[in-house]
């Protein structure tokens, strides 16, 4: 993801409870990129969780009985100064356990 960002560039990732918030926050920090948590809200478990459902709530993911996931927005920002590199990239999918997601550039 550094790569896609110019130094003072941010980012927005979502991702629900069974991702590990914790896990997110240090693999983004892991490659270069100042984060933090900007919204945590409780909702109805979405499609992706649902269909995954009963394998979370083996793992101890996702509380079967709960019907409703933690969801989090993360702001992520490669700080000015900081070069943006090819080096990491995909290290934050990785970190979490993530499939690799295209990053979308303007024109």
């Amino acid at each position: 993801m550094p790569s896609a960002l110019r130094p003072g560039g941010r980012a927005l990732i979502v991702h629900g409870e069974a991702t590990g918030f914790d896990r997110t926050l240090e693999a983004l920090e892991q490659v270069g990129l100042e984060a933090t948590i900007a919204l945590r809200r409780t909702e109805p478990i979405g499609p992706l969780a649902s269909e995954r459902h009963e394998v979370l709530a083996a793992r101890g993911l996702l509380d079967a009985a709960r019907g409703h996931e933690d969801i989090a927005v993360f702001w992520a920002r490669l700080p000015v100064g900081a070069d943006s590199a090819e080096e990491g990239d995909g290290a934050v999918g990785r970190a979490v356990g993530a499939p690799a997601v295209d990053v979308l550039r303007p024109g």
